[in-house]
């Protein structure tokens, strides 16, 4: 029989920019929060009352309200929909065993853009722009510092490996130690893997070369370490462009876009691969040939992929969401484009040509 759970509460932490810890990187108001480095270790939040509580409400089918609003597998167990597992230790020594741990770190609680998709547009008091100032929603030296050197204490604990997530609700090329950040965590041989996102609003050609010199070295060390750089663009021209990312400017972070390729060509960086995110859509979805057109021309197709993404945001049109991602993997023949392309990304798990976003879902047969 098949049941099903939702892993994070056993295989992610979230680090806020702040140094609280979340249960889950979908909760963006903090409404789980665990502990805080400030006060306890990484090790002592993650087995206090407080968390292995949270995870033991998981394991029973009884995860907290917030869980309810996911729209992951999590709220289908809490609406009964999906049998939740019934055995904790088993999940635990599968997950522990067998899986790296997801680890979140946010160094940036501010944004340069209000996108339509993101919850940050609901919520502006919440979630600062750099109008507002923004520096005081950085991560501090000293709390960078302390962050790192918790994580690799919990890592030791049990031998665990990690893939470490290197932004979270804001853009983390504001925050100066960012280079520092990557430099760090690259070097450290428990984490196999680091995952960025950004939206190039933060940057310039120099910050660039800068940012790539930096890494250059401790990549070149760590052979096997898989660095993914992913690119939010969502747009082929301005007037889309700006209908998506207020804020944002079409030409810069198209411009950054192509430095990024040009510079790591130039320092032959062979570790860094680059993703080319188009989230379909109702202001864009007309132009998704266009955007694999211009960029599969520039890209290193061995290497990077174009990754033409359901939005999974909130949205003024959520019913639309699914229907026009539908209708545009028929209409541009997407699919069909996918069996020849493996640099094209699609968000469903129909065929093997396909990532399936799927690392929130462990699946298990008794």
């Amino acid at each position: 029989m098949k049941r099903y759970v939702c892993l994070y509460p056993f295989n992610q932490i979230t680090i806020s920019y702040d140094g609280k810890v979340i249960a889950c990187n979908l909760d963006w108001p903090e409404l789980m929060e665990m502990g805080s480095l400030k006060n306890d270790s990484l090790l002592d939040i993650y087995y206090n009352q407080k968390y292995e509580s949270f995870r033991y409400m998981h394991a029973n089918g009884n995860p907290q309200y917030m869980c309810e609003f996911c729209g992951g597998v999590a709220s289908n167990i809490f609406r009964g929909d999906i049998e939740p597992y019934i055995n904790i230790n088993k999940i635990q020594n599968i997950t522990e065993s067998q899986l790296s741990f997801f680890v979140v770190l946010e160094l940036s609680l501010a944004c340069t853009c209000i996108c339509k998709h993101c919850v940050r547009s609901k919520d502006l008091e919440r979630y600062p722009t750099i109008e507002k100032g923004y520096n005081q929603f950085l991560m501090k030296p000293e709390m960078l510092k302390l962050a790192l050197s918790q994580l690799d204490e919990f890592l030791k604990e049990k031998d665990r490996t990690a893939v470490v997530m290197l932004h979270w609700r804001g853009e983390s090329f504001l925050n100066p130690l960012i280079g520092t950040a990557c430099e760090q965590l690259i070097s450290n041989p428990r984490i196999k893997s680091l995952i960025l996102d950004t939206n190039l609003q933060a940057l310039t050609k120099d910050k660039i070369f800068q940012f790539l010199k930096q890494i250059k070295w401790p990549l070149a060390k760590h052979s096997n370490f898989d660095f993914h750089l992913s690119f939010s663009l969502d747009a082929t021209n301005k007037d889309s462009y700006d209908k998506i990312r207020i804020g944002g400017d079409f030409e810069l972070a198209k411009a950054n876009a192509l430095a990024f390729l040009e510079q790591r060509n130039a320092l032959e960086i062979l570790q860094l691969r680059f993703s080319f995110q188009f989230i379909v859509e109702p202001y864009n979805w007309d132009y998704t040939q266009d955007f694999i057109n211009y960029w599969e021309s520039r890209i290193d197709i061995k290497l990077d992929d174009i990754y033409i993404k359901r939005c999974h945001g909130r949205w003024e049109f959520t019913d639309l969401i699914p229907k026009i991602y539908s209708k545009t993997i028929k209409r541009f023949k997407l699919i069909e484009q996918a069996k020849k392309k493996p640099y094209l990304t699609l968000d469903i798990d129909e065929n093997k040509y396909f990532v399936q976003k799927e690392n929130s879902v462990f699946k298990y047969e008794d």
